[in-house]
């Protein structure tokens, strides 16, 4: 709706503005004005879209606009269709480019179930440990795993229920990849432990892999605490990103056929297993952990993609409730916010 407005609003001031000038010169000096009103962006939309979306968008143009009188006594209604014309071809190339709901060319995955009996893919059991993340884009909850990775479980718990994450940023979002949050400066660079800021070590447990969904612990290095933080990820690895190559090289590495399986069917990141930390994992509304990843990223000036949001699209963690399964419904738990 923003896009369409926005579009609306640029056709409103061109048309604004073709009335204060002469149509005859105007169309002289830039003679492609009357199909494209809104110069480069619209150019740029454009060139970005689907060649079929291209022809068929300027074939609506082009109808509307041959069925305008071209006589002089309706010179203004045809600017007026033409304007609006563009104004709404813009918008709909704009909006068909928005497969995730940040706007990005990048689309939500379909998911399909994963049927396994590795751990992650089992059903939490009432009185399981969850955490129920109040988003902008959403709720999202994850089982937590205590006894194996009782530290960073602690860590996360206590900083939880102390509110430490609430009002707090997603700060890095790659698609295909994970998304990032768990630090209250939303820079990447900060952190804090229930330890007086003392990080905790590694907890690698065999029976928890970086399947997509997993909720894992970013460790920090290279400063003067290294370990693991407040700092948290969800995967959103695809489910198509274990490839035959990777499910050959788990084989011989002496991943077993459940685990080699789930990666398969599921997507993930195998190369992070035994480095960070998996101490929970989404069981419900992994598609708003999807979405995280879709959203508008910044851009270097040399086009580089530096993963963190645009202020438009920043998704905002607003609490971390920490519950026994099933927990309270959608609505307690904003009731109790």
């Amino acid at each position: 709706m923003k896009r369409l407005a926005a579009a609306l609003g640029a056709a409103q001031r061109v048309e604004e503005l073709d009335t204060l000038q002469k149509g005859q010169q105007a169309r002289t000096a830039a003679p492609n004005a009357s199909i494209s009103p809104f110069g480069n962006p619209f150019d740029k939309i454009l060139r970005q879209t689907a060649h079929s979306e291209q022809s068929s968008s300027h074939t609506i143009c082009r109808k509307i606009s041959l069925s305008v009188s071209p006589s002089s006594a309706h010179v203004r209604r045809r600017r007026r269709f033409l304007t609006v014309c563009a104004a709404l071809c813009a918008a709909v190339l704009a909006l068909s480019l928005s497969g995730c709901s940040g706007g990005t060319s990048e689309r939500v995955p379909d998911r399909p179930a994963v049927q396994s009996g590795e751990r992650q893919f089992t059903a939490p059991a009432d009185g399981d440990l969850i955490a129920i993340f109040d988003t902008s884009l959403g709720e999202v909850r994850a089982v937590l795993y205590p006894d194996a990775a009782p530290m960073a479980v602690q860590n996360f718990v206590g900083l939880a229920r102390n509110g430490y994450y609430d009002g707090t940023i997603i700060w890095r979002s790659e698609y295909g990849f994970a998304v990032q949050g768990g630090d209250a400066t939303g820079t990447g660079t900060g952190g804090s432990t229930i330890w007086s800021n003392h990080a905790y070590p590694l907890e690698a447990d065999a029976s928890l892999k970086h399947y997509a969904g997993a909720l894992c612990a970013a460790f920090a290095s290279g400063g003067e605490e290294e370990g693991g933080n407040s700092q948290f990820y969800f995967v959103t690895a695809l489910p198509d990103s274990v490839d035959k190559t990777m499910q050959e090289e788990l084989a011989a590495n002496g991943y077993t056929e459940a685990q080699i399986a789930a990666y398969a069917d599921a997507g993930g990141l195998p190369y992070l297993d035994n480095t960070d930390t998996v101490f929970g994992q989404v069981y419900a509304g992994m598609e708003v952990v999807d979405a995280m990843a879709c959203v508008d990223t910044v851009q270097t000036e040399d086009g580089a993609d530096t993963h963190r949001p645009t202020e438009e699209a920043t998704i905002t963690i607003n609490t971390v409730t920490i519950a026994t399964y099933p927990g309270p419904a959608t609505a307690e738990t904003a009731e109790g916010e």
